[in-house]
Parts: C-alpha cells; sequence; structure tokens
C-alpha cells in the first residue's frame, strides 16, 4: 500500500472526531495531581502532535479540510464538539 492509497483508506472525519476526543481527554486530565494522568498528557500530546501531521498531509491532497470554528473555538459541525459524550459509531 502506498502512502497515497493508505490517506485515501482513512475515515477523516471518524479520525478528526479521535483527535478531538484525545484534547478533550487532556484538558480532563489538565491539573491533576495523579502522576499517571500528567503522564498521559505527554503521551497524548504526541499522538496528536502525529495526528496534526496526518490532517495536514491529508489536507493538501485534497481529502479533508479541517472544520470552521466559531469565536469560542467550537466547530460549527457538531459532531466535533463534546466527542466524549458521544460514541464514535454514533458520529460517522
Amino acid at each position: 500500500m502506498t502512502a497515497n492509497e493508505f490517506f485515501q483508506n482513512v475515515n477523516w472525519t471518524l479520525f478528526y472526531q479521535e483527535k478531538m476526543a484525545l484534547c478533550e481527554l487532556i484538558d480532563h486530565f489538565q491539573g491533576s495531581d495523579d502522576i499517571k494522568e500528567q503522564h498521559a498528557i505527554e503521551w497524548l500530546n504526541g499522538l496528536l502532535n502525529m495526528m496534526d501531521v496526518m490532517g495536514d498531509t491529508a489536507e493538501s491532497l485534497g481529502l479533508f479540510e479541517y472544520p470552521e470554528r466559531d469565536e469560542n473555538d467550537r466547530c460549527f459541525d457538531d459532531r466535533f464538539n463534546d466527542v466524549l459524550l458521544k460514541l464514535p459509531e454514533e458520529n460517522d
């Protein structure tokens, strides 16, 4: 499988929802005194960096477009807001 084929086979809506879930988890753990949660933030940030690169690449290939946001940094497309309150299959 080529890199281009890989990017064409990704469900980019689900991918971005998953990214937003990681962001919500980081926010949830922020300020925690639990060392595991503090370390989880660092591990999750590494995944987010990878996802940013993937999303940017997909956008440059015309396979994905980042959702627009309002003045409160909420996505106009509600599928990408409060994703931890939803299950992935509810959002496809």
